[in-house]
């Protein structure tokens, strides 16, 4: 297992990215999460990609040349069906974790990491049933039984208070070894008003809005431990187009259907080169966004990112994970917060 002492600093790593185990910079990393696996006929199974099983064979080199660094396979994501059947029953939930466990074990992952998006909300487009909220604890406590002590089991959770109404936090945040709360996308692809997608605090600009810190009040208001809780941080930028130059484009109205994002690498290539966009940054909140007067772009730069993992310690959070390891082609924003946390 990872030293408790220090933060965990955990990567989201898309299946689907251009990677290869040797150009993974795990020294920096406490933990990888895999994404993804999904579910057919209530098991975890590979994704429906062709080359999903080599894929699978570079996540067992990675592991081959970094033992040290704890890989967890996530299960879900976006869209992915399966959750709410999975978790209907004792028998499916059964199925279920011992899938789960045997997944690991085939594929010689550490951990096991759920991404339901989301219990009890059919938001993504996949069933949701009431139940869920009950049944989302009861399927994480069969996955504990099924992991045993051996292999950690985490959770990536909505940062916002609709997922509090769906999922019942405190009894589920204490069956996992950790909890991924996903402090991004808080203004995102269906918004139609500029704001800032994944800020530190509150902007005085929006002052009833969501940020990563009250994420973190609303999971400890419900009896989670912050020693639990993993800061998220994003490694692309949410944009739209119409934002007016009032407030330098910050919460005003924008052109419908025109969200779009892009990632780190894209925004320092597209963007932070042109002289017609120039960075703003808002200290309350700890968050820059840039703005041409029309075109509107929400994202994390270094500046931004020490600002989380300083929190992090400062509050006794168990670390700082971040979506998603490709989108920060040259390190810049996995070198900033792995500085800041090991202070």
């Amino acid at each position: 297992m990872s030293d408790a002492r220090q933060p965990f600093l955990i990567a989201y790593l898309g299946s689907w990215g251009n990677w290869q185990p040797e150009t993974i910079d795990a020294k920096k990393l406490t933990h990888l999460c895999y994404a993804f696996a999904h579910i057919k006929d209530g098991r975890v199974v590979p994704s429906a990609d062709s080359d999903a099983r080599e894929r699978l064979a570079g996540v067992r080199r990675l592991k081959a040349l970094h033992p040290e660094l704890e890989v967890l396979i996530s299960v879900g994501g976006w869209a992915a069906e399966g959750f709410s059947d999975a978790a209907l029953t004792a028998e499916s939930r059964a199925v279920f974790a011992d899938s789960a466990l045997a997944f690991a074990e085939e594929h010689g992952f550490d951990g096991v990491d759920l991404d339901w998006e989301y219990p009890s909300n059919p938001m993504a487009g996949i069933r949701a049933r009431p139940e869920d909220r009950k049944n989302f604890t009861l399927l994480l406590e069969a996955t504990r039984k099924a992991l045993g002590g051996r292999y950690p089991l985490s959770i990536a959770a909505g940062a916002q208070p609709f997922y509090l109404e769906g999922a019942d936090v405190g009894p589920a945040c204490e069956l996992c070894d950790f909890v991924n709360l996903m402090t991004y996308d808080l203004y995102n692809g269906w918004s139609k008003v500029s704001g800032h997608h994944a800020n530190l605090l509150r902007s005085p600009h929006d002052p009833s809005g969501d940020s990563a810190d009250r994420a973190v009040e609303l999971f400890t208001g419900q009896g989670v431990p912050a020693s639990k809780l993993v800061l998220g941080a994003a490694f692309y930028g949410r944009g739209m187009k119409g934002a007016a130059a009032t407030n330098h484009g910050l919460m005003q109205p924008t052109t419908p259907e025109s969200n779009f994002t892009k990632t780190y690498a894209e925004i320092k290539r597209e963007f932070l080169g042109d002289a017609r966009f120039v960075r703003y940054w808002d200290d309350a909140a700890k968050a820059p966004w840039l703005h041409d007067g029309d075109t509107f772009l929400s994202y994390e730069d270094p500046e931004s990112i020490r600002h989380k993992a300083r929190y992090v310690r400062e509050r006794g959070l168990a670390g700082v994970m971040f979506w998603e390891y490709t989108q920060d082609e040259n390190g810049e924003l996995l070198g900033a917060l792995h500085g800041a946390l090991r202070g």
